[in-house]
């Protein structure tokens, strides 16, 4: 039995009544059961009848190692939508750890995270959000990791919105970290970092408000990538004083704290850091408080790179999200603008990124007509400090070349023909008004196609 087959056994087992978000944290959890230890795990599946009880007491031994305690808070044995009664729900949960179980087929540990990647995939594309937090797809986060790690080690990754931690987990690091706002995704973060055989020594994952309650505010990494919240509230006149937003740059508007999460990672990049952030276009163009923080970033030389991404590739917006790439020490005074819009393929009802294609377009940093282009920072000072891709990649003109000479030839004889047609016309006419006979009708007809 293969992974993808383990997986509907899984989805077979599982009561109707459980919604989506609950599915992930009994899957996810038990997963996390099994991983910790197994022959634990195999035991306890032996007491179909009171399986509940027994996995209870395993729980709360788990929920006493200081590095699991309260990770599996969330996984709530008596919800009602495991089943009416006691006596259904120890049966749904007898099923559940039992289709869980065939996990023990596969000898590489490494397995155990693949699988809770796809689980994560299968229910957040299906959902595309839980309480908040988008799924970024997986080739999507394969780029953003890319261009961090491109020809260089990477001590400490960081990603402020982490949400299950996948974004992280495509930086190899030598540590994570990250903050979650939502705190069972932070708590499936944790367990996804440990189901990636990274040691809880290795990560500092933190439950709160990134912004308004930042966990990691005196630390800087060497790579930070992040798919931060679309347009948020916040309440900038309480960040007046903060040290994460200079003095020099206006806070984010109220109504759209976009380019709040953008001056944050910038304060927590390393010197020699790389910071790839997905944005919404709005942010690159926009005119007051947003357009002044991207002239502080423009001014500093701060952007190193936007890319513009295929449109109808996240599962919660079809817009047309970009990347932004941020450095503190270029070594140069351009900006790589790259339109990979149609770097893509149709997967379903849904656009896949080619992400080798588009790292090779970063790597590359050159000009190539209706794709990408080198710009010189004074050019785009002076074009309003706007950062939208297609105000510097000149589009592809699509449309169909037309030959003047060829559609006037067809239409002098699209001419002649109604000419030829309109004398048959004519002469059955005449002849239909003078013949004696359908015969003498016939003969004027062919004679007036042969003049």
């Amino acid at each position: 039995m293969n992974k993808e087959q383990i997986i509907k056994k899984i989805y077979s087992s599982l009561p109707k009544s459980i919604d989506a978000y609950n599915i992930k944290q009994y899957i996810l959890g038990f997963l996390f059961l099994r991983y910790i230890d197994a022959s634990k795990y195999r035991k306890i599946c032996e007491f179909k009848e009171n399986i509940t009880k027994k996995l209870e007491e395993y729980i709360n031994e788990i929920h006493n190692i200081e590095e699991y305690n309260g990770l599996l808070s969330g996984v709530d044995l008596h919800h009602e939508q495991l089943g009416a009664t006691k006596q259904l729900r120890n049966e749904n949960i007898y099923n559940i750890m039992s289709a869980v179980l065939f996990f023990d087929i596969f000898d590489n540990t490494d397995i155990f995270g693949d699988i809770y990647e796809y689980l994560m995939f299968q229910y957040d594309s299906q959902a595309g959000s839980f309480g908040g937090e988008f799924f970024t797809p997986p080739e999507v986060a394969q780029l953003l990791a890319n261009i961090c790690t491109h020809q260089r080690t990477v001590q400490s990754v960081y990603d402020p919105t982490c949400g299950s931690g996948s974004l992280l987990l495509k930086v190899k690091a030598s540590k994570y970290y990250g903050q979650e706002f939502n705190v069972v995704t932070y708590k499936l973060a944790k367990i996804n970092l440990i189901l990636h055989n990274i040691k809880p020594s290795d990560f500092n994952v933190a439950h709160g408000d990134t912004l308004s309650s930042p966990a990691h505010l005196f630390n800087k990494f060497d790579a930070i990538v992040s798919n931060p919240p679309y347009s948020t509230k916040w309440e900038s006149d309480k960040f007046i004083n903060d040290i994460r937003f200079p003095k020099s740059a206006p806070l984010a508007p109220n109504s759209k704290a976009d380019l709040a999460f953008i001056m944050h990672s910038l304060y927590h990049l390393d010197d020699k850091g790389i910071a790839s952030i997905v944005v919404f276009p709005g942010v690159l163009y926009r005119s007051g408080r947003e357009q002044k923080i991207r002239k502080y970033l423009i001014d500093n030389n701060y952007i190193d790179c936007i890319i513009q991404l295929p449109s109808n590739i996240f599962y919660n917006t079809s817009i047309t999200t970009c990347v932004l790439i941020l450095k503190k020490n270029k070594e140069d005074n351009n900006i790589l603008f790259i339109d990979a819009s149609s770097e893509f393929n149709k997967k379903g009802d849904k656009n896949i990124i080619n992400e080798d294609n588009i790292f090779n377009l970063y790597k590359s940093k050159q000009n190539i007509k209706h794709v990408s282009n080198i710009v010189d920072i004074e050019a785009v000072k002076n074009n309003d400090y706007s950062l939208s891709v297609n105000n510097y990649v000149e589009l592809k003109n699509t449309d169909e070349i037309i030959d003047i000479e060829e559609v006037e030839k067809a239409i002098q004889e699209c001419e002649q023909k109604i000419a030829d047609n309109k004398k048959v016309i004519d002469a059955f006419v005449n002849s239909y008004k003078t013949a004696d006979t359908l015969d003498d009708i016939i003969k004027a007809m062919e004679l007036a196609k042969n003049e």
